[in-house]
């Protein structure tokens, strides 16, 4: 009896886009430092400034949360409930796309993203200078 195996569902990047991407920017964030948290907040914010400048709508869960860790409510400190019911549930799964830093594969919170992202066939990108740039958005505005 011969193994059927069952071919590996593949997201087509697109080399052009005419409308922007709402692009979620996932990467590590904890830190056993200030200031390597500080670090992972920058690459992240850093690569969402990026895909603003290419005309796409990025969303950045680092800068959005860079304080909770400081709230002493439990929901804060839930890491899992926090990756899987803000930023899964609610920003992910409407973007189009997911872009990972480096360093993500070393992330339980990334890696939690990369299987949602490739559960709910997302475009994944692993660098920004992959992301196709939105040629004139700037003068349409």
């Amino acid at each position: 009896m011969s193994k059927q195996t069952v071919p590996k569902k593949r997201v087509r990047q697109p080399k052009r886009v005419k409308s922007p991407l709402r692009v979620y920017v996932a990467g590590p964030l904890s830190a056993n430092t200030a200031e390597q948290l500080d670090k992972n907040i920058e690459v992240a914010d850093e690569a969402a400034k990026a895909l603003f400048l290419m005309g796409h709508w990025p969303f950045c869960p680092h800068t959005q949360s860079r304080t909770w860790h400081n709230d002493e409510r439990e929901e804060f400190h839930d890491y899992e409930m926090l990756v899987d019911h803000h930023d899964i549930d609610g920003w992910l799964s409407i973007c189009d796309a997911v872009l990972f830093l480096p360093g993500w594969k070393k992330s339980k919170g990334s890696v939690m993203e990369y299987r949602a992202a490739k559960e709910h066939g997302k475009m994944r990108f692993f660098s920004v200078d992959k992301i196709p740039e939105i040629v004139g958005w700037k003068e349409a505005h």
